[in-house]
């Protein structure tokens, strides 16, 4: 099967995938796998303990990746943050771009990122005692 005739059938076979549009704040924390940290464990096979424990280990391994950062690296996040946080467009594309990377250390970059978001955004329903709100952004 030559390149003639694969490009058209990878073409067909891709398609499909390209009309799904979930919620990007569902979608987003798909794309990322738990944190490549061997210091703590980030899946939910342990015996024993519950997944609210799990999720404060794996925050606990993803904030710890912070202090590691670079300065650029820490200026991206921060600017990412607050572009996020303020709703801007532009941030919201470049931090999914960022999530869909397949390089190593922009995913745990990713990461924090996400893990810094959702703390806000925890943050914010405890302000507003404990019910939803809806993340806007643009």
């Amino acid at each position: 099967m030559g390149p003639p005739v694969l490009f058209p059938l990878l073409h067909r076979l891709s398609s499909p995938l390209r009309t799904v549009t979930p919620t990007w704040g569902r979608w987003l924390l798909r794309q990322l796998p738990p944190p490549s940290c061997t210091r703590t464990p980030c899946t939910t096979s342990f015996p024993g303990l519950n997944s609210q424990h799990i999720r404060g280990m794996c925050v606990e391994s993803t904030l710890s990746h912070i202090k590691e950062l670079s300065p650029p690296e820490q200026r991206l996040l921060n600017k990412l943050y607050e572009g996020l946080i303020s709703g801007q467009r532009a941030s919201l594309a470049e931090s999914i771009t960022l999530v869909e990377t397949q390089h190593p250390r922009k995913k745990e970059l990713a990461q924090v990122l996400l893990q810094r978001v959702l703390a806000h955004r925890k943050e914010q329903e405890k302000q507003n005692g404990g019910k939803p709100l809806a993340f806007r952004v643009g």
